[in-house]
């Protein structure tokens, strides 16, 4: 059983939910984007904390990788740390202080400034100061007060490291060239210059008993002794340098690995060498036993396990990028990796299986653009995608794959320009999400596209400097240059008469005519890098901007007019919309000039963090600078005067865009959201981000929010004390698709109205009314006592003594209950308490735990039915290799397709569910399965509770599949039956079997793992109260301006609706229960294929894939059928796991 929650998290505060009484965060689906610097396990393994250059550090859940915390620095984050009490972080950033941070709250405790681009940084054994280093030096400090208690200049190059010796008296510093210096601490003086000058330097380490020091270079591994400071040995590659070296814990031996597939194990004593094992790796992890080494990085991206005594292999496994860290778990059972690309993940050491991931869903998003009418939002994630929002919505319409960057509206907003990954530029339909053009004749990558003013022409240019123009009506290219290799950004002026090509490494800007492509001229600037370089609007005049200076240009002839020099602290310059002042952005303040007269306007301090970029509304009236920290000031642009500063994005603004139409703006950050604003009222309208495919999110100030049911599924929220809270427990509260309508300026009323209708019935199907959902009376408290004493690295026997204590300081308590990977111990209802007439209740239960890990979770309720929220821990099972490999699948297979009234009889029930068993059978072998099938006039409801005395007698691990194909039958009272042979089919109540009777299969027995498929027509559910307003001719359709993703899937009622926007939240009997359609559905068979369509699509993934989960058997059927009936029939699910996954084979 794996515990699937693949959620990493920025987080909001949501105040006081009244049902606790207390603080939660919501914690959202973003998880790091950037290569992974630092990863360290805390002792018991309960959390892994992790570092990366998306300027995050974050706190993970050891056991389900859900996040528990998230911190933002301010650069690129070279290492984080954990106390040895493991109650606080110390994390190191490249353009930031070193910060201790505290590691439940992620409360700052002190921010210390070390030399800039620092790298590293370590608690002392006592935690009483922190070693840390950057590029010219290390410093060694009180981890208190920040007094600096030693300083270790850099020699010879950047230091690359700074590390105590294992009994902290030395320390070790290297630099990239050599400077391997070994530091006392206690007389603060150099003990030993072990080398002055070397080729590269790649890693520097001590032995485990400080006895030795370690270098890996270009040129050799060397070693030194620690008490004599001498050379002990000189190891060397065969023509290759050493990129990383590691002790074994016992210090018997050292590797060195490279490049060439060549990493040796050499004696440390003598330096003989022991055996080689044919990987490279510039990553080398020793699990604590020393008995395995897992070898990753260099020129192979996988990593590769060996047995440190006879070399040979265990496993190979494969992560998703290239590694930038490898760890092993302090049981050297699992490996944890982290890639260039931000994923983490965690591997079987001995089986190479893949155990857990800590990945988030959500990517980068670099751009946030309004269409010229203002109705659509754009966004482009860093997953090649490009989203299409609803602005008055708030939801996602449509994803664009195979985009790389830079896509921008026509300007009459019916089409999209962006460049691909494919090497071409396409121009996309907005309305339909297709491709109206594609730009070939480019071979390498595509950097830049844009359309001119009027959208008749457009640009395409590559990385090998290949220019294009195009003309859209003909479709054809008109033009083409050979810019050369270093052009990195293309744009038209104003009238589409020139266009402009920034030339990176010579640094100048040409400007060509759009006619022959000639150069008109070109603007030199000086060293430093160009930030941008624009036309103003009316096309008289140039500006560009290198933050250290910024020149205006006459736009006709080139000619610089004017030269402003802003030094080291520039940020940017540009001139206003009409051209006529300019404003000099540097990090501290801010200057307005009329630079045709060179005369200050005004300046104006600033004394906060650094200030960033500047943006003009269109209409010039607003301009919007942004700080290093995320935050937006919003200042008049005439005056500079502040009218207010929003609190933005964590860690940084990327882009801003106006509709100053009805006073918008909309900002994409590092935070990876977007958020929309008033600029009129100053106030965020929402936040809003995608998640995958067609998953997104969409959150109010409020806290109230929008979303796909997937999406509501990957939230959760945690304690102050960083306990997991299930999405489903305020979901009912929160997810308000209306209000989101409402507050994000939709005037469609009805269509509120609809959303409002769809969320009340959804309270009614769960017991509540909004005004319980208001109230301000604090619900039961329920705690397991004892939780803590279940520590994530230990494992259990297979039953356990849990101890449940609940209080209510109000009212008497009614019940309460326990649930184990999402299936109650009791029934749903759980146990009475009733019997008390009391408010606290104090008892020990013993808990039956299944292979794996164990998802425990319970609540209470008092008696005027306000639960508590849900108290959860993970508890891990001593494998048991024996029940391991006598898990056993019953599979239960029902189909009728005879009946006494032949006029009904069906073609292809009976041979589906002999295809279901024979496919099991064939996944499970024969030792392993236990097969009962009812067939035709067999089929009969004794028959099928009397299967139920073979399944109680099943194993807790066990897998129970309930299987039936055949017709699916609605009464008179809407209550929904399965035919028998001799089935009344006008009053199915006579002769048919009741729903709930085969449900009743798979309720209190002993498996835990339990599915039903039901290939029938009608078998999704239907709401009994708008059927009978059907019949009544008051129906709860759904207006007409209601536009699903495809007309033939479309929900047709207000509780069809309900289905689609909401994800089911309700707790049942533990089974998920996959059903072939709508509850207003057929199911349907095709004579082409000879079965069911739903079940043939099953059908096809255990032919296709060896092992399948739950999850991936809904996702798979629910799009094939889905393509096969081209939305006729929609699959659907009546009941479901929310948090577990389980392979189904």
């Amino acid at each position: 059983m794996k515990v699937v929650s693949l959620l990493l998290s920025i987080v909001f505060m949501l105040g006081q939910i009244h049902a606790q009484e207390q603080d939660l965060r919501l914690m959202l689906p973003i998880g790091h984007t950037a290569h992974i610097s630092s990863i360290q396990l805390s002792n018991e393994q309960e959390f892994l904390l992790t570092g990366a250059n998306d300027n995050t550090i974050k706190v993970w859940d050891g056991k389900t990788g859900t996040m528990r915390l998230n911190i933002r620095m301010k650069g690129q984050v070279g290492a984080a740390r954990l106390s040895h009490d493991e109650n606080w972080i110390v994390g190191a950033a490249s353009e930031d202080s070193v910060r201790v941070f505290n590691r439940k709250t992620g409360k700052l405790r002190i921010a210390k400034k070390v030399s800039w681009g620092t790298g590293g940084a370590i608690f002392s054994g006592n935690d009483s100061s922190i070693l840390a280093f950057g590029v010219t030096d290390a410093q060694l400090f009180d981890a208190f007060t920040g007094k600096t208690l030693l300083t270790i200049p850099a020699r010879n190059g950047n230091l690359i490291t700074a590390v105590f010796s294992p009994d902290e008296k030395l320390i070790l510093t290297c630099g990239t060239h050599g400077g391997v210096e070994l530091w006392d601490v206690q007389t603060k003086k150099i003990r030993y210059r072990l080398q002055s000058a070397m080729e590269y330097v790649h890693a520097a380490i001590f032995s485990y008993d400080g006895s030795k020091v370690a270098v890996a270079s270009d040129t050799a591994l060397t070693i030194w002794n620690t008490t004599t400071g001498k050379v002990h040995l000189n190891l060397k590659h065969a023509g290759d340098a050493v990129r990383m070296t590691a002790f074994s814990p016992d210090d018997k031996y050292i590797l060195s690995g490279n490049w060439r597939n060549e990493t040796i194990i050499w004696e440390a004593a003598t330096g003989r060498k022991v055996r080689t094992l044919t990987h490279s790796a510039d990553l080398i992890a020793i699990s604590p036993d020393g008995k395995k080494v897992a070898l990753g990085g260099g020129d192979d991206r996988g990593v590769a396990v060996f047995d440190m005594t006879t070399g040979k292999k265990i496993t190979h496994v494969y992560p998703r990028e290239s590694l930038s860290q490898l760890l092993f778990s302090k049981t050297g059972l699992s490996f944890v990796t982290g890639t260039v690309m931000g994923h983490l993940d965690v591997f079987d050491a001995e089986k190479g299986d893949w155990r857990l991931t800590f990945n988030g869903h959500v990517h980068a998003n670099w751009t946030s653009r309004f269409s010229p009418d203002g109705s659509t939002l754009l966004t482009s994630p860093y997953d090649g995608s490009l989203k299409l929002w609803d602005r008055k919505k708030g939801e996602l319409k449509k994803t664009v794959w195979n985009i790389r960057g830079g896509p921008e509206f026509s300007p009459d907003g019916t089409k999209l320009i962006a460049s691909c990954w494919d090497s071409t530029a396409r121009i996309i339909d907005v309305a339909s999400g297709e491709t109206w053009m594609t730009m070939n004749g480019h071979k390498s990558l595509m950097i830049d596209a844009c359309f001119n003013k009027d959208g008749s022409m457009a640009i395409t240019q590559d990385f090998d400097g290949i220019v294009q123009l195009w003309d859209l009506v003909s479709r054809k290219s008109t033009l083409r240059i050979e810019a050369g290799p270093e052009v990195r950004k293309v744009a038209f002026n104003p009238d589409g008469t020139k266009f402009y090509l920034y030339h990176y490494h010579d640094k100048f800007i040409a400007v060509r005519s759009t006619k022959n492509g000639d150069v008109l001229y070109t603007v030199p600037v000086d060293n430093c890098q160009i930030d941008q370089f624009e036309f103003t609007h009316d096309g008289k005049y140039y500006f560009t901007s290198t933050g250290c200076s910024t020149f205006v240009g006459d736009a006709v002839t080139g000619k610089i007019l004017y030269t402003k020099s802003q030094g080291s602290a520039g940020r940017e310059g540009r001139l206003d919309p009409s051209g006529e002042r300019l404003l000099l952005l540097n990090s501290k303040n801010m200057e307005l000039w009329d630079w045709q007269n060179n005369r200050l306007i005004v300046k104006e301090e600033h004394t906060g963090e650094k200030l960033e970029k500047a943006f003009y509304s269109p209409d010039g009236k607003t301009l919007v600078i942004t700080t290093d920290d995320g935050y937006m000031q919003i200042r008049e642009a005439g005056t500079l005067r502040l009218i207010t500063t929003l609190e933005g994005h964590e860690g940084g603004v990327n882009t801003i865009d106006f509709f100053s139409t009805e006073n918008l703006m909309v900002s994409c950050g590092a935070d990876f959201t977007g958020k929309l604003w008033d600029l009129k009222t100053g106030s965020l309208v929402y936040t809003f981000f995608a998640l995958g495919n067609e998953d997104y999110f969409t959150l109010l100030p409020s806290h109230y929010y929008r979303s796909t049911p997937m999406a509501s599924r990957m939230l959760y929220y945690t304690s102050k004390d960083q306990d997991w809270i299930s999405f489903e427990q305020l979901d009912l509260k929160y997810n308000r698709p209306d209000l989101v309508l409402k507050s994000a300026g939709s005037a469609n009323k009805k269509l509120i109205s609809t959303f409002y209708e769809a969320y009340l019935r959804r309270l009614r199907r769960q017991g509540f009314d909004s005004l319980t959902l208001q109230s301000k009376v604090a619900a039961p408290q329920f705690d397991f006592a004892n939780g803590k004493e279940f520590i994530s690295t230990k494992q259990y026997p297979s039953k356990v003594s849990i101890r449940i204590r609940v209080e209510d300081r109000n009212l008497p308590l009614d019940r309460f209950n326990v649930w184990v990977n999402e299936v109650p111990l009791w029934n749903n209802r759980g146990v009475s308490l009733k019997h008390l007439n009391s408010g606290t209740f104090d008892t020990i239960i013993t808990v039956s735990l299944s292979e794996g890990y164990n998802l425990v979770e319970g609540t209470a309720m008092n008696a005027e039915g306000l639960e508590s929220l849900r108290k959860s821990m993970v508890i891990g099972k001593v494998p048991d290799e024996q029940k391991a490999k006598a898990r056993k699948c019953y599979f239960v297979g029902v189909a009728i397709e005879r009946f006494a009234d032949t006029g009904n009889n069906l073609l292809w029930s009976v041979k589906d569910i002999r295809a279901l068993a024979g496919a099991f059978k064939e996944k499970y072998g024969s030792a392993h399965i236990v097969i009962d099938t009812l067939f035709n006039e067999k089929v009969s409801l004794a028959a099928i509770l009397q299967l139920k005395k073979k399944l109680l007698k099943a194993d807790i691990n066990d897998v129970v599949v309930i299987a039936y194909s055949g017709h699916g039958l609605l009464s008179n009272d809407f209550d929904y039956y399965f035919p028998t042979w001799q089935v009344d089919f006008s009053k199915p109540e006579k002769g048919g079997i009741p729903y709930d009777s085969l449900e009743s299969l798979v309720n209190n027995i002993p498996p835990r793992q339990k599915l039903m498929i039901i290939d029938a027509c009608h078998s999704g559910e239907v709401d009994k109260e708008d059927m009978k307003m059907g019949e009544e001719g008051g129906i709860a359709y759904l207006p007409d301006s209601y536009q699903s993703k495809g007309e033939a899937m479309a929900p047709q009622t207000v509780f069809e609706l309900m289905q689609e926007i909401f994800p089911d939240v309700g707790r049942n009997s533990g089974t998920t229960i996959l059903s072939a359609s709508r509850g207003t559905q057929t199911a349907n068979e095709w004579d082409e294929i000879k079965h069911s369509i739903f079940t043939y699509s099953i059908l096809e993934l255990l032919q296709q894939q060896p092992h399948a989960s739950v999850w991936q058997l809904k996702e798979h059927t629910y799009r094939r059928v889905m393509e096969l009936t081209n939305g006729v029939q929609r699959p659907t699910t009546r009941q479901e796991m929310k948090n577990s996954d389980w392979m189904v084979w």
